[in-house]
């Protein structure tokens, strides 16, 4: 019991400096495990001295960052090169003494990101690095060929190049619809503990919402980055336990059906420049509805969306839903705000 106890703490103290960036919530893990703060830092030291955590001056506070305990990268020119043998071949030893899911995942979210780097990116070279710590492997996929979103916006012949993200969030997405369906982004970013792109200076972020437990995506302006290209960063903790058929069926309407028919949005991606953003136009709500009916359930997620006019809750859950009664209209995180507005427009439908 107390060898369990010990390795819980230790998984614990490693799960707080990979989600908080090297902060250690060192009351927290003793609270939840039950142990004095002196008994969380003898297996901080612990862990140091055992190479898994290295400690780091910040300022005045003391950070920490987890040691590569393997570190395997490769650049390669796209022609000519295949995902499967790049994973087999060249990376293949990130998977010792890992377990099952773990290893799933990993290759589920290695082959699609690759697989796009050769086949989308129209780049001459791609970039890839695997590192495994004591708590996840992450990667790096890195090409120099044309921007995701610069090519997005391209293909729709969006107004704006942000915009592009918010069609990324909501999948089905691909610039080459005979070849691909448009699922790998997406389901990449809802399987993977982390999940990162950077490009035209835009940065997109798959996280993990707990309380909601579901994905919801996020994204800030990036201007440090500036050399072109895409980057994918993506890590799976080693002991990762949803497997990849569970987050397949969170976007199924119908388990038995087993197609990608259900999306969820974060309405808050529209305007995401603005500190306080606006949702009052019919025009932002088009823009919102753009693709939708390749889906059979939206899920729009109004998280940090404080209100909305009535002409956008109009013409999204009047006039779209009117337009599309085989398409279901479903929201979550409405403010009493929001929801006022949601319940209006969805009241002048049924007596329309």
């Amino acid at each position: 019991m107390e060898k369990s106890n010990s390795d819980k703490i230790k998984h614990d103290i490693l799960q707080s400096i990979f989600e908080n960036y090297g902060n250690l919530e060192t009351k927290a893990i003793a609270n939840n495990n039950g142990v004095s703060l002196q008994a969380v830092y003898n297996h901080i030291n612990s862990l140091e001295k055992q190479n898994r955590i290295i400690k780091v001056k910040s300022g005045r506070r003391n950070t920490f960052a987890l040691i590569p305990e393997l570190t395997l990268e490769k650049t390669y020119p796209i022609v000519g090169i295949t995902e499967d043998e790049c994973l087999k071949y060249d990376f293949y030893n990130v998977f010792d003494n890992l377990p099952r899911i773990a290893c799933s995942v990993f290759s589920y979210v290695f082959l699609e990101m690759l697989n796009n780097a050769i086949e989308h990116s129209s780049g001459e070279l791609v970039y890839v690095r695997v590192q495994k710590n004591a708590y996840a492997i992450s990667c790096v996929i890195s090409d120099n060929g044309v921007g995701i979103f610069t090519k997005i916006q391209n293909t729709l012949r969006l107004s704006e190049k942000r915009y592009a993200i918010l069609e990324l969030a909501k999948g089905k997405f691909t610039s080459d619809p005979d070849s691909h369906t448009g699922e790998g982004i997406f389901f990449s970013s809802k399987a993977a503990d982390e999940f990162v792109i950077l490009s035209d200076h835009l940065m997109f972020v798959g996280k993990t919402s707990k309380k909601h437990m579901i994905k919801t995506d996020w994204i800030a302006d990036f201007p440090e980055y500036d050399d072109g290209g895409t980057h994918v960063m993506f890590s799976i903790s080693i002991k990762h336990n949803v497997a990849l058929h569970d987050v397949f069926s969170r976007y199924y309407r119908n388990p038995e059906s087993y197609g990608f028919e259900k999306t969820v949005v974060p309405v808050s991606l529209l305007e995401y420049k603005d500190e306080n953003p606006i949702f009052v136009s019919r025009s932002q709500a088009r823009r919102l509805l753009a693709r939708f009916e390749k889906f059979s359930t939206i899920v729009l997620d109004f998280a940090e969306v404080h209100e909305v006019g009535q002409a956008f809750a109009d013409e999204i859950f009047r006039v779209f839903a009117n337009a599309h009664e085989d398409c279901e209209l479903q929201y979550i995180n409405a403010n009493e705000q929001v929801e006022k507005m949601i319940l209006r427009a969805k009241g002048a439908k049924s007596t329309a």
